[in-house]
């Protein structure tokens, strides 16, 4: 393995710069690097607060913001010396550094970015991809002229590198074939 390398969910639809995302873990000097979008989550109910049995405030409807973590990382190969007792996912893996005071670098992205895992995502994405499809699957030659080359992932390797668009749907699929909707 390379000093610092990204690993990804497999249920992305996104443009991220993921060149530029290494480059800034590579300067940051964390152990990792976590990709986050910002979101709105718009709460269906009045929303109490309350201390004991006394309502303290009442806010109707509100809408609340999150920083998410889009399932996109930057690690540094000297993470993976450490002894993992079990299998672990991400969440246990930032707790863990969050606890041994190792915090991980935060890499904030506001362009496309789908996490096409559940339904009414994936339809989403369909319905986004046909306008979409040129700038997500943006590849570059390895002369670095900046040509926007065919879509082959499994030739990706005799290409060069990946510009920025991150997809994948959790199945061998190998990319898209032609057609104007998501595997």
């Amino acid at each position: 393995l390379p000093e610092q390398f990204v690993v990804l969910n497999a249920d992305l639809l996104c443009d991220i710069d993921m060149a530029d995302m290494l480059h800034q873990h590579k300067l940051s000097g964390a152990s990792l690097t976590v990709a986050s979008s910002s979101r709105r989550l718009q709460v269906d109910f009045g929303v109490l607060a309350v201390e004991g049995a006394r309502l303290q405030s009442f806010e109707e409807k509100p809408q609340l913001s999150f920083e998410v973590s889009m399932g996109i990382y930057c690690i540094s190969r000297s993470l993976l010396g450490h002894a993992v007792p079990r299998r672990m996912g991400f969440d246990d893996l930032l707790r863990g550094l969050l606890a041994q005071g190792d915090a991980p670098f935060v890499y904030r992205f506001d362009g496309y970015w789908l996490d096409i895992g559940r339904p009414e995502d994936y339809d989403q994405a369909n319905r986004d991809f046909p306008e979409l499809r040129n700038r997500l699957w943006r590849l570059s030659d390895d002369a670095g002229t900046g040509t926007d080359l065919p879509l082959d992932l499994a030739g990706i390797a005799s290409l060069g590198s990946a510009a920025g668009p991150a997809y994948g749907n959790g199945s061998n699929h190998a990319g898209i074939d032609g057609a104007d909707t998501l595997p």
